[in-house]
């Protein structure tokens, strides 16, 4: 992991010569976490690994992406077919380039596990239309997906109209093991307990066994 250090543009060439190399020498595992990057840095690292690679995580978490970078990150997750692990989290994007993402990556049979924390994917005055057009994206991730196991949605806006609803996408899904939706204004203990009492919950020791197998693909 690369974490709170100063990525220029030599960083980024070392960074796309490892990802360009042939399996096994190949970067499997690209985390960049609280980096000092500007947004030209990230498009540019982005436009980068758009080539087939043989990424299975990338976490991009506070790393100045926005509306110039978001069809740039679009394409590296459709062209990286072993991508598994997916963290955009604290990177404040606003609804509009959220749902880009969301469009791209609710096709996505792949991925196990997706962190789309502190980014809004839904605005408070969002009329009903708009609603549901994020709860539907929500729900194709959830029930169409067979090998998703974690989703974290802490701080995304999400409404309770949608938390209300995302109750019963989650009892169609077949293999999701967790989902985090705390910090969302339409989270509150009724509404906590409904999704309790809806979703179809797994014993301790087999989130446990499911963890395990998880952290080894």
């Amino acid at each position: 992991m690369i974490r709170e250090n100063d990525i220029d543009g030599n960083c980024v060439q070392e960074i796309t010569n490892l990802v360009r190399k042939r399996q096994p020498e190949s970067l499997e595992v690209l985390r960049l976490s609280h980096c000092k990057m500007n947004w030209k840095i990230t498009k540019q690292l982005l436009e980068n690994l758009k080539t087939k690679s043989y990424l299975r995580k990338l976490e991009l978490v506070k790393a100045n992406l926005n509306e110039f970078s978001i069809a740039d990150l679009g394409e590296v997750v459709q062209n990286a077919r072993a991508l598994t692990h997916l963290d955009l989290s604290w990177n404040y994007l606003a609804p509009v380039h959220m749902l880009t993402i969301v469009e791209i990556i609710s096709g996505n049979r792949r991925l196990q596990y997706i962190n789309l924390a502190w980014n809004a994917l839904i605005a408070q005055d969002a009329d009903e239309k708009d609603q549901m057009y994020v709860l539907e994206l929500l729900g194709k991730m959830i029930k169409h997906n067979l090998k998703f196991l974690h989703f974290d949605l802490t701080s995304t806006g999400l409404t309770h109209r949608i938390v209300e609803e995302l109750g019963k996408q989650l009892r169609r899904s077949r293999s999701l093991l967790s989902i985090h939706l705390s910090g969302n204004p339409g989270v509150n203990d009724q509404s906590s307990r409904r999704l309790r009492d809806r979703v179809h919950a797994r014993p301790n020791e087999d989130i446990s066994r499911y963890s395990r197998i998880s952290s080894r693909v």
